[in-house]
């Protein structure tokens, strides 16, 4: 939990809609685009707004699957999104898809390091590139 609320924080709560099948919980996250001045007693500002977090992206970067997940991506490198061979910016609309359909996950692309061997983000202007699990399934059809 951060000490102080700032402007432009994002936040992440839980949200219903109704559907035929009836009532459906999401988790939505948002901007907060100023910090509201009853935000004092975190408690209850926290019960009304949701809370606090930060985005980060992680992955296996071995084959062994035995090796712990790593730290791919923060929030400040996350910048683009393919979509049909083009990159677009990777938007909270574009991270709120991805909780809803995806349970929070996303394909990133990445390539060996030649003095490592291991698997790095692929950039492209100092920021990694995502895509949709469905794109991720349909390349690994095309390449088997």
């Amino acid at each position: 939990m951060p000490s102080t609320l700032k402007e432009g924080m994002l936040f992440i709560t839980e949200r219903s809609m109704y559907t035929l099948g009836g009532e459906q919980m999401y988790i939505h996250l948002y901007e907060m685009p100023e910090v509201p001045s009853d935000s004092d007693d975190y408690e209850e500002f926290y019960a009304e707004h949701g809370f606090p977090v930060h985005v980060e992206i992680y992955g296996q970067i071995s084959d062994n699957p035995d090796t712990a997940l790593t730290l791919l991506a923060k929030e400040e490198s996350i910048g683009w999104i393919e979509q049909e061979d083009q990159l677009y910016d990777f938007t909270i609309d574009d991270m709120n898809a991805v909780m809803m359909h995806y349970n929070g996950m996303l394909g990133i692309y990445v390539e060996e390091d030649e003095t490592t061997n291991l698997l790095v983000p692929v950039m492209e202007d100092d920021m990694v590139i995502v895509t949709w699990m469905d794109n991720i399934y349909q390349e690994y059809e095309e390449y088997e």
